[in-house]
């Protein structure tokens, strides 16, 4: 429901209007010189997108582009300034950029990047999220879906204790559809401790395995490596999350279940 504009790198000895040829606005790298972990970054796959909200900040793009090309002043343009869109509540408020930095790794006098890079080594992710496939945990804590599907019935033929299944995804995913037992402790509640003890107990209290489960396997792991990190070491062997997460069980396992 949120958009941001601004314009990055802009340099007044390109435009004859400025009255201070030597005005440089910052670049990109300059606010940012450092990517953030990965696992950190959402997306609008993930996260979603509201379709009008990317339109309308389109459509101030396209006016910011027009007035920079005709010539206006960087007082009348977003440079050095972040114009940020609340689609929720329908605001809009500036905020003010960083200057320059003059020892940028990039715009900088004597730039130490003078060539392009490999993004996607820099960043430790892929251009196209959807193909992002994290590796956090060790093989013996993953499962795939195929073994889990077996693991579920085999469970269902004995009297032995069903899988917990821990479904991390947004509440509003996991009533959209789930794996039939499944729990939900939305990711984004864990980082209060008080959820997050109440996961820790009920994992505890289970006597089978323990399986989590997001909707492409990255997330799970996220969360079944901070419940390693905190039970102890003898039950580790236990935790597992579902390789691929339900976008695998979709393919291998129920192919009428839903894909988003």
């Amino acid at each position: 429901m949120e958009g941001q504009l601004t314009i990055y790198n802009y340099r007044a000895e390109k435009n004859d209007n400025e009255k201070d040829a030597s005005y440089c606005g910052p670049c990109y790298r300059c606010l940012f010189p450092s990517p953030p972990p990965p696992e950190t970054v959402g997306s609008c796959s993930a996260n979603g997108v509201c379709g009008p909200v990317p339109g309308s900040i389109g459509t101030l793009q396209a006016l910011e582009a027009i007035k920079l090309v005709v010539g206006f002043p960087h007082g009348q343009l977003l440079v050095g300034r972040m114009l940020i869109f609340d689609g929720e509540d329908a605001t809009f408020r500036i905020v003010k950029l960083r200057p320059r930095d003059p020892n940028c790794a990039a715009c900088s006098e004597n730039p130490k990047i003078t060539q392009l890079l490999d993004y996607e080594t820099f960043c430790r992710s892929k251009a196209k999220e959807k193909d992002l496939d994290l590796k956090i945990l060790e093989p013996q804590n993953r499962i795939t879906a195929t073994r889990l599907a077996s693991k579920l019935k085999e469970n269902l033929e004995t009297s032995e204790q069903r899988h917990l299944l821990v479904d991390v995804r947004s509440e509003p995913e996991f009533h959209m559809c789930r794996i039939e037992g499944a729990v939900n402790y939305p990711i984004d509640s864990l980082d209060k401790k008080q959820e997050f003890d109440k996961l820790l107990e009920a994992i505890r209290s289970c006597t089978s395995q323990v399986t989590f489960i997001c909707r492409r396997g990255n997330d799970s792991q996220l969360v079944a490596q901070r419940v390693l990190d905190a039970i102890d070491k003898e039950q580790s062997g236990r935790i597992t999350d579902l390789t691929g997460g339900l976008h695998a069980w979709a393919k291998l396992v129920d192919q009428e279940f839903p894909i988003y």
